[in-house]
């Protein structure tokens, strides 16, 4: 495919924030994620995605202004990278989009707070009066 020269496999980081900061497009390919995490960390860095559509829980995570959803194959994979990488501004855009979807919609402190208030609304609708 002509591509050796333009990938750098890093192996384990202990500091992913580096690792994210020399990427220039995070390619999602996993058919099963979970809640992916890589993902969230990845637009939160400002990186443009390119995932695989058959994984709801990228879904949940990238949309289309922070980046680019393909078919489950070698050549829907490259077909993403190359529309990210042809076009420079729309993928410095998916990156800004990128970190503002996750300020909005994935950050701790306003996580931990709409939890904490889950909780104790729970409670509250299963207090009973003694009296």
């Amino acid at each position: 495919m002509g591509v050796a020269g333009h990938l750098r496999f890093m192996g384990w980081l202990d500091e992913m924030e580096k690792g994210y900061q020399a990427m220039d497009i995070v390619v999602m390919t996993s058919q099963g994620e979970g809640l992916s995490i890589v993902s969230i960390e990845a637009i939160a860095c400002q990186k443009p995605v390119v995932a695989v559509k058959t994984d709801p829980a990228y879904v949940q995570v990238i949309t289309d202004d922070c980046g680019v959803f393909v078919a489950p194959s070698a050549e829907g994979v490259a077909n993403g990278i190359q529309h990210i990488l042809d076009n420079p501004n729309l993928a410095q855009q998916m990156g800004m989009s990128g970190r503002k979807r996750a300020e909005e919609k994935f950050d701790i402190t306003r996580a931990v707070k709409e939890l904490s208030s889950l909780y104790e609304k729970a409670v509250e609708s299963k207090r009973i009066k003694l009296y």
